[in-house]
Protein backbone atom coordinates (compact mmCIF):
# COMPACT_ATOMS: atom_id res chain seq x y z
CA UNK A 1 0.00 0.00 0.00
CA UNK A 2 1.46 3.35 -1.00
CA UNK A 3 0.96 6.49 1.06
CA UNK A 4 1.11 10.15 0.03
CA UNK A 5 3.91 12.15 1.65
CA UNK A 6 3.20 12.88 5.29
CA UNK A 7 2.10 16.45 6.05
CA UNK A 8 4.11 16.15 9.30
CA UNK A 9 7.62 15.01 8.24
CA UNK A 10 9.78 14.03 11.24
CA UNK A 11 7.25 15.70 13.54
CA UNK A 12 5.99 14.46 16.90
CA UNK A 13 2.20 14.38 17.28
CA UNK A 14 0.29 14.43 20.56
CA UNK A 15 -3.24 13.12 20.23
CA UNK A 16 -5.64 13.98 23.05
CA UNK A 17 -8.65 11.74 22.65
CA UNK A 18 -10.87 8.98 23.87
CA UNK A 19 -10.37 5.47 22.55
CA UNK A 20 -12.18 5.62 19.24
CA UNK A 21 -10.84 5.56 15.71
CA UNK A 22 -9.12 8.75 14.60
CA UNK A 23 -7.41 9.44 11.24
CA UNK A 24 -4.33 10.70 13.08
CA UNK A 25 -3.36 7.09 13.75
CA UNK A 26 -2.67 6.62 10.08
CA UNK A 27 0.03 9.24 10.49
CA UNK A 28 1.80 6.69 12.68
CA UNK A 29 2.34 4.38 9.71
CA UNK A 30 4.03 7.09 7.68
CA UNK A 31 7.76 6.44 7.74
CA UNK A 32 8.70 10.09 8.15
CA UNK A 33 6.59 10.77 11.25
CA UNK A 34 8.51 10.80 14.51
CA UNK A 35 6.41 9.75 17.51
CA UNK A 36 2.67 9.74 18.07
CA UNK A 37 1.83 10.36 21.73
CA UNK A 38 -1.67 9.11 22.57
CA UNK A 39 -3.45 10.17 25.75
CA UNK A 40 -5.25 7.10 27.11
CA UNK A 41 -7.25 6.75 30.30
CA UNK A 42 -6.36 3.47 32.03
CA UNK A 43 -9.04 1.13 33.34
CA UNK A 44 -9.02 -1.22 36.29
CA UNK A 45 -6.70 -4.05 35.33
CA UNK A 46 -5.72 -2.41 32.03
CA UNK A 47 -2.94 0.15 31.68
CA UNK A 48 -2.82 2.93 29.10
CA UNK A 49 -0.32 0.88 27.06
CA UNK A 50 -2.50 -2.24 27.26
CA UNK A 51 -5.51 -0.33 25.96
CA UNK A 52 -3.58 1.35 23.18
CA UNK A 53 -2.24 -1.96 21.89
CA UNK A 54 -5.44 -3.99 22.30
CA UNK A 55 -7.99 -1.37 21.25
CA UNK A 56 -6.07 0.70 18.69
CA UNK A 57 -3.18 -1.18 17.12
CA UNK A 58 -5.17 -4.44 17.08
CA UNK A 59 -8.21 -2.67 15.60
CA UNK A 60 -9.70 -4.04 12.34
CA UNK A 61 -9.10 -0.53 10.95
CA UNK A 62 -5.49 -1.59 10.45
CA UNK A 63 -6.15 -5.04 8.94
CA UNK A 64 -5.10 -3.86 5.49
CA UNK A 65 -1.91 -2.38 6.92
CA UNK A 66 -1.11 -5.72 8.53
CA UNK A 67 -1.66 -7.51 5.22
CA UNK A 68 0.45 -5.13 3.15
CA UNK A 69 3.16 -4.18 5.63
CA UNK A 70 4.95 -7.13 7.25
CA UNK A 71 5.62 -6.48 10.91
CA UNK A 72 3.07 -3.67 11.05
CA UNK A 73 2.12 -4.21 14.71
CA UNK A 74 5.73 -3.94 15.87
CA UNK A 75 6.25 -0.90 13.65
CA UNK A 76 3.15 0.82 15.05
CA UNK A 77 4.33 0.10 18.59
CA UNK A 78 7.64 1.78 17.77
CA UNK A 79 5.85 4.91 16.57
CA UNK A 80 3.12 5.24 19.22
CA UNK A 81 3.62 6.18 22.87
CA UNK A 82 0.76 5.64 25.34
CA UNK A 83 0.43 8.57 27.73
CA UNK A 84 -1.53 7.83 30.89
CA UNK A 85 -3.92 10.70 31.50
CA UNK A 86 -7.42 12.03 32.02
CA UNK A 87 -8.83 15.26 30.58
CA UNK A 88 -10.88 16.01 33.70
CA UNK A 89 -7.76 16.31 35.86
CA UNK A 90 -5.33 19.19 36.22
CA UNK A 91 -2.45 19.02 33.72
CA UNK A 92 -4.55 16.33 31.99
CA UNK A 93 -3.57 13.84 34.69
CA UNK A 94 -0.18 13.37 33.01
CA UNK A 95 2.78 12.65 35.26
CA UNK A 96 5.32 15.54 35.39
CA UNK A 97 8.16 13.94 33.39
CA UNK A 98 5.87 13.06 30.47
CA UNK A 99 4.15 16.46 30.62
CA UNK A 100 7.58 18.05 30.23
CA UNK A 101 8.48 15.67 27.39
CA UNK A 102 5.38 16.76 25.50
CA UNK A 103 6.32 20.40 26.00
CA UNK A 104 9.81 19.70 24.67
CA UNK A 105 8.91 17.49 21.70
CA UNK A 106 5.35 17.99 20.44
CA UNK A 107 4.98 19.80 17.12
CA UNK A 108 1.31 19.02 16.49
CA UNK A 109 -1.53 18.58 19.00
CA UNK A 110 -4.72 16.92 17.77
CA UNK A 111 -7.54 17.26 20.28
CA UNK A 112 -10.52 15.06 19.51
CA UNK A 113 -11.60 13.91 22.96
CA UNK A 114 -15.15 14.59 24.10
CA UNK A 115 -18.17 13.04 25.71
CA UNK A 116 -20.67 12.70 22.87
CA UNK A 117 -23.70 11.60 24.85
CA UNK A 118 -26.09 14.36 23.81
CA UNK A 119 -27.74 14.42 27.22
CA UNK A 120 -24.89 13.69 29.61
CA UNK A 121 -25.32 15.33 33.01
CA UNK A 122 -24.41 18.95 32.48
CA UNK A 123 -21.53 19.27 34.95
CA UNK A 124 -19.83 16.12 33.61
CA UNK A 125 -20.17 17.27 30.02
CA UNK A 126 -18.82 20.73 30.87
CA UNK A 127 -15.86 19.27 32.78
CA UNK A 128 -14.67 17.21 29.81
CA UNK A 129 -15.83 19.16 26.76
CA UNK A 130 -15.10 22.69 27.95
CA UNK A 131 -12.61 22.58 30.83
CA UNK A 132 -10.86 19.59 29.25
CA UNK A 133 -10.37 21.61 26.07
CA UNK A 134 -8.94 24.50 28.09
CA UNK A 135 -6.45 22.13 29.74
CA UNK A 136 -5.31 20.94 26.33
CA UNK A 137 -4.89 24.57 25.29
CA UNK A 138 -2.77 25.18 28.40
CA UNK A 139 -0.44 22.37 27.32
CA UNK A 140 -0.33 23.69 23.76
CA UNK A 141 0.78 27.12 24.98
CA UNK A 142 3.71 25.49 26.82
CA UNK A 143 4.96 23.45 23.84
CA UNK A 144 8.26 24.89 22.62
CA UNK A 145 8.00 23.74 19.01
CA UNK A 146 4.25 23.77 18.42
CA UNK A 147 3.25 24.30 14.79
CA UNK A 148 -0.46 23.42 14.97
CA UNK A 149 -3.15 22.85 17.57
CA UNK A 150 -6.01 21.03 15.85
CA UNK A 151 -9.38 20.76 17.60
CA UNK A 152 -11.74 18.21 16.05
CA UNK A 153 -15.39 18.52 17.00
CA UNK A 154 -18.90 17.97 15.73
CA UNK A 155 -20.57 20.23 13.18
CA UNK A 156 -23.44 21.25 15.45
CA UNK A 157 -22.02 24.44 16.96
CA UNK A 158 -24.68 26.63 15.27
CA UNK A 159 -27.61 24.30 15.92
CA UNK A 160 -29.35 27.00 17.96
CA UNK A 161 -29.96 29.08 14.84
CA UNK A 162 -33.47 27.81 14.22
CA UNK A 163 -34.71 30.62 12.02
CA UNK A 164 -33.76 28.71 8.88
CA UNK A 165 -31.83 29.89 5.88
CA UNK A 166 -28.09 29.88 5.30
CA UNK A 167 -25.78 29.23 8.26
CA UNK A 168 -22.20 30.36 7.74
CA UNK A 169 -19.27 28.32 9.01
CA UNK A 170 -18.40 30.75 11.78
CA UNK A 171 -19.05 31.39 15.45
CA UNK A 172 -22.05 33.66 15.91
CA UNK A 173 -22.32 35.83 19.04
CA UNK A 174 -24.01 34.09 21.95
CA UNK A 175 -27.05 35.63 23.61
CA UNK A 176 -25.59 34.87 27.04
CA UNK A 177 -22.24 35.10 28.82
CA UNK A 178 -20.66 31.61 28.67
CA UNK A 179 -18.42 32.28 31.68
CA UNK A 180 -21.42 33.32 33.74
CA UNK A 181 -23.28 30.21 32.64
CA UNK A 182 -20.37 27.95 33.66
CA UNK A 183 -20.24 29.58 37.09
CA UNK A 184 -23.96 28.92 37.55
CA UNK A 185 -23.52 25.27 36.55
CA UNK A 186 -20.76 24.82 39.14
CA UNK A 187 -23.14 26.04 41.86
CA UNK A 188 -25.96 23.60 41.03
CA UNK A 189 -26.44 20.58 43.27
CA UNK A 190 -26.57 17.04 41.89
CA UNK A 191 -30.35 16.86 42.11
CA UNK A 192 -30.79 19.97 39.99
CA UNK A 193 -28.08 18.90 37.54
CA UNK A 194 -29.80 15.57 36.89
CA UNK A 195 -32.95 17.45 35.87
CA UNK A 196 -31.14 19.51 33.25
CA UNK A 197 -31.29 17.75 29.88
CA UNK A 198 -31.97 20.65 27.50
CA UNK A 199 -31.64 24.40 27.52
CA UNK A 200 -33.86 27.14 26.15
CA UNK A 201 -31.33 27.93 23.44
CA UNK A 202 -29.94 24.50 22.49
CA UNK A 203 -31.70 21.21 21.82
CA UNK A 204 -29.25 19.19 23.95
CA UNK A 205 -26.55 19.49 26.59
CA UNK A 206 -23.91 18.32 24.11
CA UNK A 207 -24.73 21.02 21.58
CA UNK A 208 -24.65 23.67 24.28
CA UNK A 209 -21.19 22.42 25.31
CA UNK A 210 -19.95 22.47 21.73
CA UNK A 211 -21.05 26.05 21.18
CA UNK A 212 -19.67 27.37 24.47
CA UNK A 213 -16.40 25.48 24.05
Amino acid sequence: MSHPPSPFPTRHLATLRRLCFCPSFFCAVQTDVGQLYVLVRPRKGSSASDRMFSEIIASPCFDRCRLEKPGFDAYARSKMVAVTGELTQQRLGIEPAMYQELQDKAHIIIHCAAVVDFNERLDRAVELNIYGSLRVLELAKLCKHLQAHIHISTCYVNSNRLEGGWVDEKLYPLKFDPQEMLEKIQKLNVSDLEKVTVTQTFVSVHLCNERCG
